[in-house]
């Protein structure tokens, strides 16, 4: 006959006190359990997230954060009069994720990084977009060293359906110097809005450049109601002179499709044609 000993019944007897005191405490809490709700602040029931989506009345707010944008290009040119100009080109990695703000600064400095001038902005890009940023007749007190541009504030926005950016071109770019008496030269070209919209308000920018790709000058206009399918004719001035010879024209138009007041009218377009579309228009980002 197995016989314990005195330590052994004792340890027998705190375990079983034990499990009766983890049985009924776990009846206690399951009886006296508050049910999941809404308003708990946890994510439980089928919730996409605390407190929201699932059975709950409250919409989940995606929390969508974006790869900052790479900075391709950022250099400055001479104007006129100790003035200088800047060119910025920024590219945003993201796929379907753009920011329909984003605040920037690009400013001069010297050879130590001490800031000589600057000028700020705002502006928007969109997903796999390389966008050019300009500024124009800063005015440091000694001659710079070199250009900076700094980013900051985006407010990055997932956006749905997502095909492609808007498609305003402009064909048969080139650069004329002095077309006439009042100005250094020019560019000229047509402007075709081969997107689905007409649009209210369009910006275009250029940079010259030599044949290694340097800026030799920049500028940039605005142009109201740009419908689609219309040729438009396009001259952005240069006024005061430069040095350089200029081998390529670089022109980038860019709508804000951020804004739902830009947008004046949609046309469908029948699949036939070929022509590929994009699924903007305010309500839908």
């Amino acid at each position: 006959m197995l016989t314990l000993t005195r330590d052994t019944k004792r340890l027998t007897i705190v375990v079983i006190y034990l499990l009766a005191f983890f049985v009924i405490g776990a009846g206690l809490y399951l009886a006296f359990k508050p049910k999941p709700t809404c308003f708990d602040g946890q994510q439980n029931q089928n919730e996409e997230g605390v407190d929201c989506g699932g059975i709950c009345a409250m919409a989940c707010i995606e929390t969508i954060v974006g790869n900052d944008p790479l900075v391709r290009e950022i250099t400055f040119i001479p104007a006129d009069r100790g003035r200088y100009d800047i060119v910025a080109r920024i590219f945003n990695p993201n796929n379907d994720i753009g920011a329909s703000s984003f605040r920037y600064a690009l400013l001069l400095s010297d050879a130590s990084g001490r800031e000589l001038s600057r000028t700020t902005g705002t502006s928007f890009i969109l997903p796999q977009e390389t966008k050019m940023l300009l500024a124009f007749n800063l005015e440091p007190d000694q001659i710079p060293a070199k250009a900076v541009v700094e980013l900051s504030d985006f407010q990055w926005t997932r956006l749905r359906d997502y095909r492609a950016k808007p498609e305003l071109n402009i064909y048969s770019k080139r650069y004329v110097e002095r077309p006439d008496q009042s100005v250094f030269g020019a560019m000229t070209g047509i402007l075709v809005n081969e997107s689905l919209y007409d649009f209210r308000k369009i910006r275009i920018k250029v940079v010259l450049r030599d044949a290694a790709g340097t800026p030799l000058a920049a500028n940039q206009s605005e142009m109201q109601t740009v419908t689609v399918g219309r040729e438009q004719d396009v001259r952005i001035v240069f006024p005061q002179p430069f040095s350089g010879a200029v081998a390529q024209v670089d022109a980038e138009v860019e709508a804000d499709v951020y804004d739902a007041e830009n947008f004046l009218q949609q046309y469908q377009i029948p699949k036939e044609t070929g022509r590929s579309g994009f699924d903007y228009g305010g309500p839908g980002l």
